[in-house]
């Protein structure tokens, strides 16, 4: 807003145009301007083009004391080489909701959703004989990873000419739980032939195809991860034909907290299944957090308070069946926002 000669209020609710070096600049936005600006006119006519600026001395900008407009975003100056950064989740409300508390630009700029599906073969019938929602049998490995971490070994159960040459990126955490990623390439003769990673990896997050194949279908045969050796403990599987790993398995990377929003799943065969939510605290014991029932068909739970996890939990869902060897496909949505400081 301006004040116009007879001290009317003056609209800025449309961009103004300004002539900055013979170039026009639109500003939308709000701007602060050190000083104060002043616009003079005569009613009923148009704005003139020339304004006089003055700064916080009360001292008029002139072609001999310009002035400099800085666009700034989360601190950094934005230039032909410095562009605006990426947001990986622009919505503060959401966060704010999740944390129950005030929330940072700097909050929603390292923010990230992530979504964890997957499914079972085969639904052991008692919480003895419950499985995690993953690519492989049984409960998950998690007590595989020791130490320091290992290298994983990557190959296809059998030679896949799709997959001859192809990249594969893996991405997961070290023996600190900082998040790293490493692309592994395919024999380009026969995929069967082991691939070793550089990096040591303390848990695999996740593993995707990411190179080029000439087939909607990536992968015709399984492509199992290995850790420590070409015989080590599976620890990730890309079932045939999907091309991503598919497990609701996760573990929070240091200097974040986890939140879970929600959690659905189904099943086609008619049986009582129960779905659970389990987690284990750094250096602590796992336990059951959430349960869910449901006979056949689908069900889904949005939290009315999400679910909170610390850095370094492991978090998977498992599932057993009452009576029947059934199937069950989980997922759940969780929101990684970065530590209160």
């Amino acid at each position: 807003m301006a004040n116009g000669a007879n001290g009317d209020v003056v609209s800025t609710g449309n961009p103004l145009p300004v002539s900055l070096g013979g170039e026009d600049v639109i500003i939308t936005g709000n701007v602060s301007i050190p000083g104060s600006i002043e616009i003079s006119n005569d009613e009923g006519n148009a704005i003139p083009t020339h304004s006089h600026l003055f700064d916080e001395d009360d001292v008029e900008y002139s072609n001999t004391n310009p002035f400099t407009i800085q666009i700034l975003e989360s601190g950094a100056l934005v230039s032909n080489t410095n562009a605006l950064p990426t947001r990986q989740l622009n919505d503060e409300g959401l966060i704010a909701y999740a944390r129950g508390g005030a929330v940072t630009e700097s909050d929603v700029l390292n923010s990230y959703l992530i979504d964890k599906s997957g499914s079972t073969e085969t639904l052991g019938t008692s919480p003895a004989t419950m499985v995690t929602v993953w690519d492989g049998s049984g409960l998950y490995p998690w007590n595989t990873f020791t130490g320091s971490g290992a290298h994983i070994f990557v190959a296809s159960a059998t030679n896949d000419a799709k997959m001859q040459g192809v990249a594969i990126t893996i991405e997961g955490l070290d023996s600190n739980y900082n998040l790293i990623s490493e692309v592994v390439t395919m024999d380009a003769s026969d995929t069967t032939t082991v691939q070793e990673t550089t990096q040591n990896f303390y848990r695999v997050v996740n593993a995707i195809v990411t190179g080029t194949n000439t087939n909607s279908i990536p992968n015709d045969y399984d492509i199992t991860f290995k850790y420590g050796s070409s015989g080590g403990t599976v620890v990730a599987k890309i079932l045939a034909t999907y091309g991503a790993t598919q497990a609701c398995t996760y573990t929070v990377p240091v200097g974040y907290q986890a939140f879970i929003l929600g959690v659905n799943g189904s099943s086609g065969q008619s049986d009582e299944i129960t779905t659970m939510i389990w987690n284990r605290p750094f250096n602590s014991a796992w336990s059951q957090v959430k349960t869910f029932k449901f006979v056949s068909g689908t069900f889904e739970h949005n939290m009315r308070t999400p679910l909170v996890f610390d850095e370094k939990t492991d978090i998977e869902i498992r599932a057993y069946a009452l009576v029947e060897s059934s199937r069950i496909g989980t997922e759940f949505q969780l929101l990684l926002v970065p530590n209160v400081a």
